[in-house]
C-alpha cells in the first residue's frame, strides 16, 4: 500500500503540524505502509517578505497549483490532508479520488460563530475558514484526534456522524525516544539550585499564556520555582504583563527550541502548568508524563479526555485555583508521586504502532484496498 501525505505546514518552520506528519510517516512505516510525503507550502520566509493579505492569497495559489499539478505528473491516488484546517485543497482533487482528512480541532470556525471573547477573523478569512470545514464533508473519512473535535464538528459544522473516525495522537517520535533517557527524579529536580515549571504554547488566545504568567504571579510568593515559557518570540504584551506582575526576575523566555533542548526542559521541570483555554488535543500533557513531570491543565474541552486522572484540571478562568493546584503538588511529594506514576502509565498508552493499526483500518475502508 503506498499513501500520498498532504503536509501543508512549511519545512522551515517549528510547529504542531510538521510533528504530526512526521508521527503519521512514523506510525504508517510501522504497519509496513509505504509513505509519499508531498510538501505544498511555499517556504515560510518567503512568505514573511509579504504583506498579510498578499501572503494568504499567495500561499492559496502556491498549494492548489502544486498539488494539482503533483495529482497530472504523479498520478496520487490515496491520498491524507493531515491538517483539515486546509479543507479548501479538495476542491482540487478529482471528485472519483478517494481522500482522507485529519481535523485537529475547528478553532478559527468557533472563533467566527463568536464562542470565544477575542474578535471575529475579518470578512475574507471568516469565508475561507467556512469554506474549508464545509470541504471537510467532501473526504471519506474525517480523522479526529479527540472526541471533542469529532463533536465540534457534529455540532457546530452540521458533520455526518459516521464520517469521522477517532485517533488520538501519539507522543512524537523525537520526544517519546528522547523521555527513555535517564532524567533527575522529582525531588531532584526540586532540589536543584534553580527549579523550575513550565509552560508550553504558541501566542494564539486559546494557549492563554498571559493566564500561565498570572498564575505563577499568584503562587511566586509562595514556591521559589522559576517560571519558563516555552514558544515563540513573546508579543510586547506579554513582556509587559510579566513588568507589571513583578515577576519579570523569575520568568524566562524559551523561543522555540530543538526537540533535544525540549526534552531537557521536560526532563528537569517540576511542574508542567497548561491553562489552555481550548484544545483539539493538546500534546504538553503528554509529553510531560512521559517525562516524570507533574501536569496541572485546564478542564476544557479535549484536555480531561488526553490527561484521564493522571492530571490535576481546573478551570482556567479560576486563576487563583489553579495556583492553589500547582502549589499542592510543589508542596506534597507524595501526591506529586502519584500523578508521576499515573502519567508515565498514561503516556504508555500513546504508541505510533497502536496509532499506525488505527489509521490503517480507516485507509482499508476508504480506499478500498487490503493490507
Amino acid at each position: 500500500m503506498k499513501i500520498t501525505l498532504l503536509q501543508t505546514a512549511p519545512v522551515d518552520e517549528p510547529g504542531s503540524m510538521n510533528a504530526y506528519a512526521r508521527l503519521v510517516e512514523t506510525a504508517l512505516h510501522s504497519q509496513g505502509v509505504t509513505v509519499d510525503i508531498l510538501q505544498l507550502a511555499p517556504p515560510a520566509g518567503l512568505m514573511r517578505k509579504l504583506p498579510g493579505p498578499l501572503a494568504t492569497l499567495a500561499q492559496l495559489i502556491w498549494m492548489g497549483g502544486h498539488l494539482r499539478f503533483a495529482l497530472w505528473r504523479e498520478g496520487h491516488t490515496s491520498i491524507h490532508l493531515l491538517d483539515g484546517s486546509h479543507g479548501h485543497l479538495l476542491r482540487h482533487i478529482p471528485c472519483d479520488l478517494p481522500v482522507v482528512v485529519t481535523a485537529h480541532d475547528i478553532i478559527p470556525l468557533l472563533q467566527c460563530k463568536g464562542h470565544f471573547f477575542v474578535a471575529k477573523p475579518g470578512f475574507a478569512s471568516r469565508h475561507l475558514i467556512k469554506y474549508s470545514v464545509a470541504a471537510l464533508g467532501r473526504a471519506g473519512k474525517i480523522i479526529v484526534v479527540s472526541s471533542s473535535t469529532g463533536e465540534d464538528l457534529i455540532q457546530v459544522a452540521d458533520m455526518d456522524k459516521c464520517r469521522i473516525k477517532l485517533v488520538p495522537s501519539s507522543i512524537p517520535v523525537e520526544i517519546s525516544s528522547a523521555a527513555e533517557r535517564c532524567y533527575p527524579a522529582w525531588m531532584d529536580r526540586m532540589g536543584s539550585q534553580y527549579p523550575y515549571l513550565i509552560h508550553l504554547g504558541n501566542n494564539g488566545f486559546y494557549k492563554n499564556r498571559s493566564g500561565a504568567i498570572r498564575i505563577f504571579s499568584k503562587m511566586a510568593s509562595h514556591c521559589t520555582l522559576r517560571l519558563k515559557m516555552i514558544g515563540p518570540v513573546p508579543s510586547a504584551a506579554l513582556v509587559a504583563l510579566v513588568e507589571q506582575a513583578g515577576i519579570a526576575g523569575r520568568v524566562d523566555f524559551i523561543v522555540d527550541p530543538l526537540s533535544a533542548e525540549l526534552a531537557r526542559f521536560y526532563g528537569n521541570a517540576c511542574l508542567l502548568l497548561f491553562p489552555s483555554l481550548y484544545e483539539g488535543y493538546g500534546w504538553p500533557p503528554l509529553e510531560a508524563m512521559a517525562f516524570g513531570c507533574p501536569v496541572v491543565c485546564s478542564n476544557v474541552a479535549s484536555l480531561p479526555e488526553v490527561v484521564g486522572d493522571a492530571a490535576l484540571t481546573g478551570d482556567p478562568d479560576d486563576e487563583e485555583h489553579m495556583a492553589g493546584l500547582c502549589l499542592s503538588i510543589l508542596e506534597n511529594a507524595d501526591l506529586a508521586g502519584q500523578l508521576i506514576h499515573k502519567g508515565l502509565e498514561r503516556a504508555r498508552q500513546f504508541t505510533p504502532e497502536r496509532m499506525g493499526k488505527e489509521i490503517l483500518a480507516i485507509y482499508e475502508e476508504v480506499f478500498n484496498i487490503q493490507s
